[in-house]
């Protein structure tokens, strides 16, 4: 008997619109972060990993920079 398994490519090992190839990578979030990424990608109508990349892109981590807690507006 003669088995043949025949998977398809992974998209990842491609590089995408960006011209990079993806890469796994792991951080922490709290639940709310996560939940927020999950709603804004699906309203969006992408991956929770472009949601990501077009906000860094973007420039979001550079507005991000400059958002305080309140804790901290209190202690200034």
């Amino acid at each position: 008997m003669v088995a043949l398994l025949v998977m398809s490519e992974d998209v990842r090992s491609k590089p995408g619109i960006y011209g990079e190839v993806k890469k796994q990578k792991c951080f922490l979030l709290t639940d709310f972060a996560s939940n927020e990424i999950d709603r804004l990608a699906k309203d969006f109508k992408m991956t929770r990993s472009d949601l990501l990349e077009r906000a860094i892109r973007a420039g979001g981590l550079e507005l991000a920079k400059d958002f305080q807690l309140d804790e901290e507006k209190t202690e200034k």
